[in-house]
């Protein structure tokens, strides 16, 4: 390697020029069109990438005002919201835990149970949707 690294100093050669020197003749058509791929990727990407932060922020926009409306004592369109937020993510932790305490606002303990359940699935020791539990179950 050390050889190489002398061999090429201070050349200013270029890769292709560098390959053909060693006898090695890549096949250009086919390296163009592959980098013309990798390009395409890149752009895909970047437009995903794109769509992923518009959609975090919709997403945090939908959360903050079912948060709003909790505040405002208006479970209703706070359930709105949350489901919303979980159509987007559905394994949304915070979102879970608060719909599970609308439902129970609204009277719908079975949804509550079942919401807290889901969430302890994925996360046995979350304290909030341990200490919803209880609160719903001492009802």
């Amino acid at each position: 390697m050390e050889d190489l690294k002398e061999e090429n100093k201070g050349t200013g050669l270029t890769l292709k020029d560098l390959l053909l020197q060693k006898g090695v003749k890549p096949d250009l058509e086919v390296l163009q069109k592959r980098i013309e791929e990798l390009e395409k990727e890149i752009e895909i990407l970047k437009s995903k990438n794109k769509d992923n932060q518009e959609t975090s922020l919709l997403i945090d926009k939908l959360f903050n005002k079912a948060v709003k409306a909790l505040k405002q004592e208006n479970p209703v369109d706070a359930m709105g919201f949350l489901q919303a937020v979980l159509v987007f993510e559905p394994e949304n932790i915070k979102a879970m835990n608060n719909l599970a305490v609308v439902y129970f606002e609204l009277g719908h303990e079975k949804r509550a149970v079942a919401t807290l359940n889901k969430i302890l699935e994925k996360e046995p020791g979350n304290k909030t949707a341990l200490k919803n539990m209880a609160v719903v179950l001492d009802k």
